[in-house]
């Protein structure tokens, strides 16, 4: 398999370096046809039959535009995604540059189609491909009704997206009437906290003062007592202070 796979590279070197035997010596001798036909040719043989493990050998065996053209197609053969291949379509070939040609080829394929770009320079008085490189057309694959679908769903989108950032803003703009009521209740909040600290100290108060009129008839009971007991007067008595006996059960 692998001299199989040696015999092709070299095969394929051959082809693309030695054009100058299917061209003359000027590149304008040739008519748009014969390098449409030439260009199909070298496609034909080297890329719309290559496997994906193709693709790889040639990469790691050849070098300069050889590879490149692979590696430009290799996308295109993994897990067999364009499918098998249909037809050539469009074709167009761009003399702009002097010395040089460009063919653009449109593959079809099952599954889509692949633009190939073969650009020819004149190289000792002959036309010799330079470079090959491969794009897709994705775009161009679809239908005008594919594309108006494609358009139309951007459309919703969009306007998905407009309706749903005017709902979030109004629902803000909505929502900012419950901040006054917020701050109401806080501060009623406030209020009834400070209006409970008030009637405690005033209860506290009330205490303080009914405990000091119980020290006070209580002081008095006692002067009363002692001085019954002593059969004095109570001016000569002074009460330090009044502590509650201990007693034993």
């Amino acid at each position: 398999m692998k001299k199989i796979k040696k015999f092709f590279a070299i095969l394929l070197i051959t082809v693309l370096s030695v054009s100058t035997i299917v061209f003359a010596d000027d590149m304008a001798a040739y008519s748009d046809n014969s390098i449409i036909s030439y260009s199909k040719q070298i496609l034909e043989s080297n890329f719309i039959n290559s496997s994906y493990n193709d693709c790889l050998y040639y990469i790691e065996n050849q070098v300069g535009m050889t590879k490149d053209a692979f590696e430009s197609y290799l996308p295109f053969t993994e897990n067999n995604k364009m499918g098998n291949f249909v037809e050539f379509s469009e074709s167009t070939v761009d003399r702009s540059e002097t010395d040089i040609v460009v063919c653009d080829i449109i593959m079809v394929f099952e599954n889509g189609k692949v633009k190939s770009s073969i650009t020819y320079q004149r190289i000792a008085g002959n036309p010799t491909p330079v470079k090959i490189s491969f794009s897709s057309v994705e775009t161009e694959n679809k239908s005008l009704g594919s594309r108006m679908a494609d358009a139309g769903l951007n459309t919703l989108i969009g306007m998905f997206t407009v309706v749903a950032i005017l709902a979030i803003i109004m629902f803000f703009i909505w929502s900012f009437k419950f901040i006054p009521v917020l701050q109401g209740k806080f501060s009623n909040r406030k209020k009834k906290n400070s209006t409970e600290v008030a009637v405690d100290n005033a209860i506290a108060q009330i205490t303080e003062n009914e405990e000091l009129v119980d020290d006070y008839e209580l002081v008095a009971v006692v002067t009363a007592a002692i001085a019954a007991s002593t059969g004095g007067s109570s001016d000569g008595f002074v009460v330090r202070s009044i502590r509650k006996a201990k007693r034993s059960r």
